[in-house]
């Protein structure tokens, strides 16, 4: 009875820290995406 219970928790844990690596990993592309347009129209990120 234990066990079910710790399971759902880690897989609650698992979809939500999915979801969060996903949309970092998404923010990541767009960051170089724009990067690499504002280098072609203006001034790119500094660093």
């Amino acid at each position: 009875m234990k066990m079910t219970h710790l399971e759902r928790i880690i897989n609650a844990l698992n979809r939500w820290l999915s979801w969060i690596a996903g949309g970092l990993l998404v923010a990541m592309m767009l960051l170089t995406v724009v990067n690499l347009l504002m280098v072609q129209v203006y001034v790119p990120f500094i660093g």
